[in-house]
């Protein structure tokens, strides 16, 4: 098994987390490159560097906590309607393990929101996931937020702040 404390290791695990995350489905940044309607999301706050989010529109990396949040949108084409909870499930599947540890239903730029967290494993490696799902004008947009337990809610409030700051084309 990979120690948790190797940061490169984590920062592994968390670049897969980005991939698997577009399969399943600083300062306000307007993303969304991949023909998506464009949308802001909220800064995450100190620590937190951009990085190349691979596959999806915008992710960010804290090495102090080995936790990345990484948001993309699946539009036209890509686009799959569903219950929010259905989405949400199949946005984490093959890593949430268990009951969700939080489970809120919000609103986010006049829309309906689901945001869940719980426990799972990436890559073998035991992780704790946060995880928002919205859809709007056709699209589906999710936010996860990925970190080792002993660290998950040290980032908490830095995904709830790139969460709460989403809106779509303003």
């Amino acid at each position: 098994m990979i120690p948790l404390t190797c940061p490169h290791s984590f920062q592994r695990i968390a670049l897969l987390g980005v991939i698997l995350a577009s399969i399943g489905c600083l300062k306000q940044r307007d993303t969304g490159p991949r023909g998506a309607q464009r949308y802001r999301l909220g800064a995450p706050g100190d620590g937190w560097q951009p990085m190349d989010p691979l596959s999806a529109d915008d992710a960010w990396y804290h090495a102090g906590r080995s936790a990345t949040i990484y948001a993309d949108a699946s539009c036209g084409a890509r686009y799959e309607d569903g219950e929010l909870d259905a989405l949400l499930k199949h946005l984490t599947f093959g890593i949430a393990r268990g009951e969700p540890l939080r489970d809120e239903a919000l609103t986010l730029d006049s829309r309906a929101a689901l945001v869940r967290s719980f426990d799972g494993q990436l890559d073998g490696v035991a992780v704790r996931v946060g995880a928002m799902v919205t859809k709007k004008n056709d699209c589906l947009y999710d936010v996860l937020y990925i970190a080792p337990p002993p660290r998950f809610d040290e980032g908490w409030t830095d995904f709830v702040q790139v969460v709460q700051g989403f809106a779509v084309g303003r």
